[in-house]
């Protein structure tokens, strides 16, 4: 993985990390609307999504890596789905759940992709 690959990655990463504190600090102030029923296509997207990620894992990362990037993508998918259907006094809870799942997929991708060596190719 070239210099640049592994930096890509890094900011990739970095995005989800913010992405699911972004959903966290939504959950924690409570400044969130109800969500639509429309709300469950993305949950798909994100549990099919994952499952591609499963059957087909991106070249250059490991076996550990790649399962764990599906495993949140599904369970992510899986929690914004669950929102749209449970009461909506579970709504804070699921939120903060999913920011939580895909903040620490970020996190550990970012330590992935810091500490891979260098390789060529």
């Amino acid at each position: 993985m070239s210099p640049f690959d592994r930096m890509l990655s890094l900011v990739y990463e970095m995005i989800f990390v913010c992405l699911g504190g972004l959903l966290a600090l939504l959950a924690i102030s409570g400044r969130y609307g109800v969500p639509s029923r429309s709300a469950i296509w993305v949950g798909a997207v994100m549990l099919l999504w994952g499952i591609r990620a499963a059957t087909r894992p991106a070249r250059g990362l490991g076996r550990w890596m790649a399962m764990a990037r599906a495993a949140s993508l599904i369970l992510a998918g899986l929690l914004v789905m669950a929102a749209t259907r449970l009461s909506f006094r579970y709504f804070p809870t699921l939120l903060f759940a999913t920011g939580a799942v895909l903040a620490l997929r970020g996190v550990a991708g970012a330590i992935y992709f810091a500490l891979a060596p260098a390789r060529a190719g």
